[in-house]
């Protein structure tokens, strides 16, 4: 008898309607000028996954606080995402840039990443 989160597992995958890039914003050394710099490397490329969406933002309240949006990406369990990294998702026909928020959550069937709209590296 198999493992019986492999069932789920498949189940899961077959609503993986998206595919995503993830980048990290890794330190490079100029071995000739010895300037350390960043620069934005892929990791990680064409993954299957998909993207869930919460409450959706109202433009903004009467004390000025606009309502966050909840997303979160959904994925293999297989794949180690780094906090901070950027995820390019392309899904529904429309590509979108994110940053993950912290650690995901990773199951036996599959992983959770809590998303923000992509602003730019810190």
């Amino acid at each position: 008898m198999g493992n019986p989160f492999d069932a789920m597992r498949k189940q899961l995958e077959k609503m993986y309607f998206g595919k995503c890039d993830v980048y990290e914003y890794v330190k490079t050394k100029n071995e000739q000028t010895k300037i350390t710099s960043h620069k934005e490397e892929l990791v990680y490329s064409n993954i299957p996954c998909r993207l869930s969406y919460g409450k959706s933002p109202a433009n903004i309240i009467n004390d000025g606080a606009e309502l966050a949006q909840t997303i979160k990406l959904f994925m293999t369990p297989d794949i180690v995402i780094n906090a901070g990294s950027k995820i390019v998702v392309t899904q529904n026909n429309r590509t979108e840039a994110y940053s993950n928020s912290g650690k995901s959550k990773a199951y036996n069937s599959h992983q959770e990443i809590e998303l923000e709209i992509f602003k730019e590296w810190s």
